[in-house]
């Protein structure tokens, strides 16, 4: 079982995020005690295949399309190290060491709120070593 923690760095989102969306229903998790919330690795799988599917629009805020296209391209991502990446939907739209740079060029291409974030893939290997 994965705590929130874990899964929160599989999915390259905040922990709080995971707590969210668990008390959405949108996640599968067991709530152990007030602090411990624990999440099975097939519920995980299955949440990532479901958000491959197009948002509805209640769900277009959760960023579903972003988070699966970082989990299906982790081996463009190891080769963009150190990298900021900006992701539409499915779509990589820019990528630079500079953050700055990187949501300028999205924003050139017609991007008005940037998925943005960092590629690092130190964080990335230990993530699958624990899963």
């Amino acid at each position: 079982m994965l705590s929130a923690r874990q899964v929160a760095q599989q999915l390259q989102v905040s922990p709080n995020t995971v707590k969210k969306w668990w008390r959405d229903g949108r996640l599968r998790g067991v709530q152990f005690s007030a602090r411990k919330l624990r999440f099975l690795e097939r519920d995980i799988e299955e949440f990532l295949r479901l958000s491959e599917l197009p948002p509805t629009e209640n769900d277009a805020n959760y960023r579903w399309e972003e988070i699966a296209w970082r989990h299906s391209h982790r081996n463009l991502l190891h080769s963009l190290q150190g990298q900021w990446l900006v992701v539409e939907g499915s779509r990589l739209m820019a990528h630079d060491p500079d953050p700055v740079v990187a949501v300028q060029t999205a924003r050139r291409q017609g991007v008005a709120v940037p998925y943005v974030f960092l590629v690092n893939v130190a964080e990335e290997k230990s993530e699958s070593l624990g899963l």
